[in-house]
């Protein structure tokens, strides 16, 4: 313990000098508990299918994917800590990740260090290091024994190795080298039992197999004994099934790492939530605001089809006013169907499946001014990350979900895919079967199969990773601008007969240059 001696003098001169002893703790600095880079893959196998990537046009510039930088850090104080900044090669990017006065959709503000007033040394420094998207600290404050991470999203990867990363905190300077190059290993899923006392960890290895799992840790602890581990040596994935001696408290922050026998160490953080299917429907069945009973009626043939969750509604009146009222929420809770909203506390709407961010950011990244082409997508990130912690701090206990369009594949899914605790895509297969048919019979061969959802869920897989992943598939009519209808099902058998009807073409309004 640290001793400090103060002189207290008042401004008479003949006063008395007093003095005082107090005792202070010396605060403990930051522990690392694991640093990597994870570089974004390409799956050059689907490259065929990008033919409306906005690399097409005029610019003739080629994709470069980048990776995402990642520091979990232990508070070993007794007290709590503060997470303050992120440095890249010696640059705040408090400072330098800068917002732009525009404001697009949703009131989000487009961020980017080209919009901060940096000098071309610093410039420099940035673009060598990868050019950093948006950073994220979280949590902010870390209670004593617990963990947060640093992450930093990078477009390109580094030119140099180890990156330098320095997090500051309230209790010092963690100063980090990271490497540039994978881990062997990455923990490609967590698992979390509705109890939280059950943890299922997928280690997968980039090579051919996972090398033997020798230790596991949950925030730097250690509880190889309390995990049991499957393994098949002919895959390249093996299942840790982690006992938590006590149930992990919904929506705090954790991190796995796993050891393997060459001493290599996979890790991940993430926000704890029990791992749910949510079977959604989005829209809802069409009708007047009057309408209640239209309403109840929709209420009981979802969960019929066993629909459990609300997806945000498109045209119906009927049903969301019907959801405002006390006898709409108390219908869905006795009817085991919850609500993904758009922010807390709307509609009336109790114990929310998740918040919706936004829908398509990427398509409003499309809009920004003042960025050359390649570094449009993410520029709405940064603000993202501004709302997800503004919710988070209201309501800690539920997750917060982001849908990302098509546009600058397959960049934009990777940009966002680790900013929310649930990642969303909506690879609409039957769209592009139809416009091919309809307007580009060259790109039928690219459909004869549904290997564009199969392509897409693979890449947000990759990119959300260890997250848990929501795709959307496309269960609707449609009605061209011109009379006629389509003259495929594209609705699926089992889907309700109120599945919306859209009027408009499902095409991104952006068009063929965002992808959409």
């Amino acid at each position: 313990m640290e001793r400090r001696v103060g002189l207290l003098r008042s401004a008479c001169p003949s006063a008395l000098v007093i003095l005082f002893v107090c005792a202070c703790h010396a605060p403990a600095d930051p522990e690392l508990i694991a640093a990597w880079y994870q570089p974004d893959r390409t799956f050059p196998e689907f490259r065929q299918l990008w033919y409306e990537s906005w690399i097409e046009g005029p610019s003739g510039l080629t994709p470069e994917l980048g990776g995402t930088a990642h520091v979990i850090l232990r508070n070993g104080d007794q007290g709590p800590m503060r997470l303050l900044d992120v440095s890249v090669s010696g640059l705040s990017l408090r400072r330098a990740i800068a917002y732009s006065d525009q404001k697009l959709k949703r009131g989000l503000h487009p961020a980017s260090f080209r919009f901060a007033d940096l000098s071309d040394d610093a410039l420099d420094a940035l673009i060598a290091a990868g050019r950093p998207v948006w950073w994220r600290m979280d949590p902010v404050s870390v209670e004593p024994g617990g963990v947060a991470e640093a992450m930093v999203r990078l477009r390109s990867h580094p030119r140099s190795t180890p990156l330098s990363v320095d997090v500051q905190t309230s209790s010092g300077v963690l100063h980090v080298p990271v490497a540039s190059s994978p881990p062997p290993a990455h923990i490609a899923s967590i698992g979390i039992a509705r109890s939280t006392d059950t943890a299922w960890v997928y280690v997968r290895s980039e090579e051919a197999e996972v090398g033997r799992l020798v230790s596991v840790h949950v925030d730097g602890r250690d509880v190889t004994s309390r995990s049991s581990v499957f393994h098949d040596p002919a895959l390249p994935v093996a299942l840790v099934v982690v006992q938590l001696e006590e149930p992990l408290a919904r929506g705090t922050f954790h991190c796995f790492t796993v050891t393997t026998d060459d001493r290599s160490t996979a890790a991940a953080g993430l926000r704890v939530f029990p791992t749910e299917l949510a079977y959604g429907v989005w829209g809802s069945q069409p009708g007047k605001a009057s309408e209640a009973e239209r309403a109840r009626a929709y209420l009981h043939e979802i969960a019929a089809h066993n629909i459990n969750v609300q997806m945000p509604m498109v045209g119906s009146a009927a049903v969301r006013e019907f959801l405002k009222t006390d006898q709409g929420q108390e219908q869905m809770q006795s009817l085991g169907i919850r609500r993904m909203i758009s922010d807390p506390g709307k509609g009336n709407t109790r114990d929310p499946y998740a918040y919706f961010l936004v829908d398509e950011p990427d398509c409003g990244d499309w809009r920004v001014r003042g960025l050359p082409a390649d570094e449009l997508v993410g520029s709405l990130a940064q603000s993202l990350v501004d709302r997800s912690a503004t919710f988070r701090d209201s309501d800690p206990v539920t997750p917060h979900v982001i849908n990302v369009d098509l546009t600058f594949k397959p960049e934009n899914w990777y940009t966002y895919g680790q900013l929310p605790d649930i990642l969303a895509a909506d690879p609409y297969y039957q769209p592009r079967l139809r416009d091919a048919y309809w307007e580009h019979p060259g790109r039928l061969r690219l459909f004869t199969r549904a290997t564009w959802v199969e392509a897409i869920a693979r890449i947000c897989h990759r990119a959300c990773m260890p997250r848990p992943l929501h795709i959307i598939l496309y269960a609707v009519s449609h009605r061209r601008r011109t009379p006629g209808r389509s003259p495929w099902p594209n609705t699926c058998p089992g889907c309700a007969p109120w599945a919306w009807a859209a009027s408009r073409s499902p095409r991104s309004r952006l068009g063929s240059a965002a992808g959409g």
